[in-house]
């Protein structure tokens, strides 16, 4: 019986995360309830005797999860805006509740391949979204005749530009992961299919404009590029690829402009001697703002401001540089690096740079080249965006950053120094 009912809840998890996976792409707002029932059928479940023990076996990792969310907890103690402080821990809550759960399940719960098909879940749906978002934008092209509606904001129905292009980004990797790794056997119509994904991943981030995206695209095809030659040893599909990439996006130049465009405005922007306080710009808020939030970084560099105060001590500080279009608008620190030294201190930042660090140096003396794609994906948009001060910046990285990790600790099983029995039930 127990035997049966074990089935029953490993098939429920399976649902549980390949629903989540598609959810966080095409309805967020379906993720916070997911969660929950995650969360129930887990503590449902019971066995908590091996699940301690599968999550100790992996805890060198989930520790960092743990004591950055602890950091945020602390940070409650010293913050005075308690409500925004309650409402930031409890968006947060997903980055040591899915480490803790998936750490906790046994290898016959979450084999490889159920792991693998997770982000394989993720990036078709991507690649459905950015579809449907065309398809979208270009009605309303139809009707107007107005370019700019394909690009951009206009673009991207389901989320900010940023989230959708690291998104896309991750679903690219993916899709190129599986294409380098697939065997010379596989029918080529499975081939064929994944370099259309490809290509309507590789467009569709291009045409969203976000910046961020597109650096994240490049640095893949590069550090891909790198690994067919280094450690594939192909040095013909090596060349063959780095070329495609160059082609490719020397026409994605000439044929998306305005997309390039944004690119274009940054160096100008860049280069300008001063900047107007007021202006909307987005590019030149992000630099106002940075220079704002290293003030309000300067007087609590320890600590920071805590939790729930650190929005409100951002406001402050736009208002004291004369930023009032930046205040009026609530903006946050657009860059997670930032943002978390603002708000827990220098420990929080360390904490924050050992969560990409650590994995991604294991990703590294492991090539694992999915999971370091991944890392560097989402830490350069770390630089650009507050991802974590967002539901879906919160799921999309806990979830994919554990699930990857056990997906390659159960490949290398010598990452870790003891393995319990549960593990390999």
């Amino acid at each position: 019986m127990k035997k049966h009912t074990g089935y029953y809840f490993e098939r429920l998890y399976r649902v549980f995360f390949y629903a989540l996976s598609i959810a966080i792409v095409l309805w967020d707002k379906a993720v916070p309830t997911l969660v929950v029932l995650l969360m129930l059928t887990w503590i449902a479940e019971g066995g908590f005797k091996e699940k301690l023990a599968n999550v100790k076996y992996r805890f060198p990792f989930t520790s960092v999860f743990v004591a950055f969310y602890a950091l945020y907890l602390i940070g409650l103690v010293y913050s005075i805006n308690l409500d925004y402080g309650l409402t930031d821990v409890l968006l947060k809550l997903p980055l040591i509740l899915l480490p803790l759960i998936i750490s906790s399940f046994p290898k016959s719960t979450f084999n490889n391949h159920t792991l693998y098909t997770i982000p394989v879940v993720f990036s078709f749906t991507t690649v459905a979204a950015l579809i449907l978002c065309y398809a979208h934008a270009f009605a309303g092209y139809y009707q107007s005749a107005y370019e700019p509606i394909l690009y951009y904001a206009s673009l991207s129905w389901f989320h900010h530009p940023s989230y959708l292009a690291m998104f896309g980004v991750f679903a690219l990797s993916v899709v190129i992961q599986r294409l380098i790794t697939t065997p010379e056997k596989r029918k080529t119509v499975f081939k064929i299919g994944l370099i259309g994904a490809g290509v309507i991943l590789f467009v569709f981030i291009i045409m969203l404009s976000s910046r961020a995206g597109i650096l994240a695209m490049m640095l893949l095809f590069i550090v891909t590029g790198v690994y067919i030659l280094t450690e594939q040893r192909k040095t013909l599909l090596g060349i063959l690829f780095l070329g495609l990439f160059i082609i490719g996006f020397y026409i994605a130049y000439l044929s998306f402009p305005i997309a390039f465009g944004r690119l274009s405005h940054t160096k100008d922007v860049l280069q300008e001697q001063t900047i107007n306080q007021n202006t909307e710009d987005g590019t030149a808020q992000r630099i106002l703002i940075w220079e704002a939030a290293t003030d309000v970084i300067k007087d609590n560099l320890l600590l920071g401001v805590g939790t729930g105060d650190v929005k409100d001590e951002l406001i402050k500080a736009y208002k004291i540089k004369g930023m009032a279009t930046t205040a009026s608008g609530n903006k946050n620190a657009h860059n997670q690096y930032i943002q978390t030294f603002a708000a827990i201190g220098l420990t929080g930042l360390i904490v924050l740079i050992l969560s990409l660090l650590l994995p991604g140096l294991i990703a590294i003396k492991q090539h694992n080249l999915l999971y370091f794609l991944f890392l560097t994906n989402v830490g350069l948009n770390f630089l650009f965006e507050s991802m974590l001060e967002r539901q879906a910046g919160v799921i999309f990285f806990s979830l994919f950053n554990i699930v990857l990790f056990v997906l390659h600790q159960q490949t290398k099983p010598a990452l870790m120094s003891s393995k319990p029995e549960e593990i390999t039930r």
